[in-house]
């Protein structure tokens, strides 16, 4: 049972411990222990990790390890017993002390990389984590190393590596939180606010450790809170800029939060009457109709289509009509990267979807067909529009929990 290192947060103390099978054989030994006692001193300071008492698990496992000098895995225990004081010399030196013993011990290398990491150290830390994932070979607690140099990567500035080995970390283990959050801080850094946003979600939706949750949780959501703040602002200038009305720009912003953040429709319901409520908003019906897993918002008079796109984040935002009449038109997004609008004489056909806001695909009702001369994409049947050239204005939006 050794105690191994695992990041809660990237700017918090180190983490978990992870159960590992040390067997007790008939004789009494532990795989590594060479007295029962020793093994016995381990298991309780092991225990006492577990709990957060970390000087009673180090004054322990000393002498555990008075009593066994050479048992690998009290020194591992107690490194992170260290490590989680915030005294990264001493868990340095019992990490190396256990790579004395056991060379070859994974978890060893995993705990010393991530203290390096917390050092600063991160070239060391990147070699450490390398090592125990070739002594792994994808067995147990892989998962939690390719989390951890996904996060050496991204404060490295390697955000591709960190992106790689965070969906890496999330194909093994799916409901840890750690690497969607570290995913979606590397996109930050490159300058995608809408696929970190919807990391830190993601991230939000996973298990947390019970002794740290409510810190780490709060933290994931500081991180969200902070780019849907800098988004806001930045289309509040944009808006400002471009001549919109202000108003009009900073009620959307606020209707994206609304909608990100909720996760059924009686929070979105409640959310968006208090926006309506707290500020005022003559842009918003106060009528909001909820119905099953549907929610509608009428807007008091027809928002302008490419407005609530900037607002919104949809880059490649089109009007699409869902009928054989084309009597009802509605935006839709790219489903995936087109080419660069320009009349080329040939009508290009792209694959069309809803667009989506945090757990939401969101329907929005255009107020008749764009004006204006026949553009040069159809989507299906249908003509497809580009709002970022044609004109139209945005009468009500339906929002539908999005199950993929």
């Amino acid at each position: 049972m050794a105690t191994f290192d695992r990041k809660l947060f990237h700017r918090s103390a180190l983490a978990i411990s992870l159960c590992l099978t040390a067997a007790f054989t008939s004789a009494g030994l532990a795989e590594q222990a060479t007295s029962k006692s020793a093994y016995d001193k381990y298991i309780a300071g092991h225990r006492f990790n577990e709990n957060a008492r970390y000087l009673d698990a180090i004054n322990i496992l000393s002498d555990a390890i008075k009593l066994d000098p050479k048992f690998a895995d009290a020194y591992i225990s107690r490194g992170f017993s260290y490590s989680k004081l915030g005294n990264y010399p001493s868990a340095i030196l019992d990490y190396m002390k256990a790579l004395e013993i056991q060379p070859l011990s994974a978890y060893a290398h995993n705990n010393l990389g991530f203290t390096y990491l917390r050092n600063g150290n991160l070239e060391k830390a990147i070699e450490e984590f390398n090592t125990a994932l070739t002594l792994m070979k994808d067995g147990g607690g892989t998962a939690g190393v390719y989390a951890n140099r996904a996060e050496a990567f991204m404060r490295l500035g390697d955000y591709e590596s960190s992106i790689a080995d965070a969906d890496k970390a999330i194909s093994l283990d799916p409901t840890d939180h750690d690497p969607y959050e570290t995913k979606g801080e590397a996109y930050l850094h490159k300058g995608n606010q809408e696929k970190a946003l919807e990391c830190f979600r993601l991230a939000l939706e996973q298990k947390y450790n019970e002794a740290n949750g409510f810190h780490e949780q709060g933290e994931t959501q500081f991180l969200r809170a902070s780019v849907l703040d800098q988004i806001a602002k930045q289309f509040y200038l944009q808006s400002k800029k471009n001549g919109y009305p202000v108003e009009s720009a900073k009620m959307l912003q606020d209707l994206k939060q609304s909608i990100v953040f909720a996760d059924n429709t009686d929070e979105l319901t409640k959310a968006i009457e208090r926006q309506i409520s707290d500020n005022g908003y003559k842009g918003i019906s106060s009528k909001v109709i909820e119905s099953g897993s549907q929610i509608q918002i009428d807007f008091a008079s027809p928002l302008d289509a490419k407005l609530l796109c900037r607002n919104m984040g949809w880059t490649q935002a089109y009007a699409v009509s869902g009928d054989a009449n084309q009597n009802s038109w509605r935006i839709m997004v790219a489903a995936k990267n087109e080419s660069a609008q320009k009349d080329t004489g040939v009508k290009r056909r792209i694959a069309t979807r809803f667009p989506v806001l945090g757990a939401w695909k969101v329907q929005c009702a255009l107020a008749e067909r764009p004006q204006g001369e026949l553009p040069d994409a159809v989507a299906g049947a249908s003509p497809a529009y580009f709002l970022g050239t044609y004109k139209d204005a945005v009468s009500s939006i339906a929002l539908r929990k999005d199950t993929k």
